[in-house]
């Protein structure tokens, strides 16, 4: 698929996953925007592509655990208020990924689901948590990603060409949800 010229949106481009998904964007000859996420943002940027930037894709970053838990999909105790924002990105990838607006906008919406994955947001989670003792103890079971296996990921998922789609990225490999 040739991606020169194409747009890509990115939250949280400046570091971590965000910044490895860039570069892995900027390789294939795309322009890449980055911002926060957010609904306004969302649709702004949808409405102001020109039609011959139409075959677009955005990508929301939502996460899984290797605690078997999907947190996008599923509770997570310790961290409820972290858990439930991942929840409302699954909806706004869902919702903007549906049918109706890939045929009102020609823009593709996608979310990269990845497994626990070294950043500062990692390093500080279990102090945040609502039991640090408890979260310390589970991410003494993980294996982390680095930043560049969910770029390779979301590379993975542009050549698909899907929409509305959930990739999760895992150690063991990645799965559609």
């Amino acid at each position: 698929m040739d991606f020169s010229g194409k747009v890509a949106f990115v939250t949280g481009g400046s570091q971590g996953i965000g910044r490895a998904l860039v570069s892995s964007l900027l390789t294939t000859g795309m322009k890449v925007c980055i911002c926060d996420i957010d609904e306004e943002a969302t649709k702004a940027f949808i409405e102001t592509l020109p039609a011959s930037q139409r075959e677009n894709v955005i990508f929301q970053l939502c996460d899984v655990t290797s605690f078997d838990n999907f947190k996008g999909l599923l509770p997570r105790s310790v961290y409820p208020v972290y858990s439930a924002t991942k929840h409302a990105v699954v909806g706004l990838t869902k919702s903007y990924g549906s049918d109706y607006h890939l045929e009102r906008t020609g823009v593709r919406v996608n979310a990269l689901c990845p497994a626990a994955t070294k950043s500062i947001l990692q390093q500080n989670i279990s102090r945040n948590s609502l039991d640090e003792g408890e979260s310390i103890r589970l991410h003494r079971e993980v294996k982390f990603l680095e930043p560049e296996d969910v770029a390779k990921a979301m590379m993975e998922l542009l050549q698909d060409g899907k929409n509305g789609a959930l990739l999760k990225v895992e150690p063991t490999g990645t799965s559609y949800a």
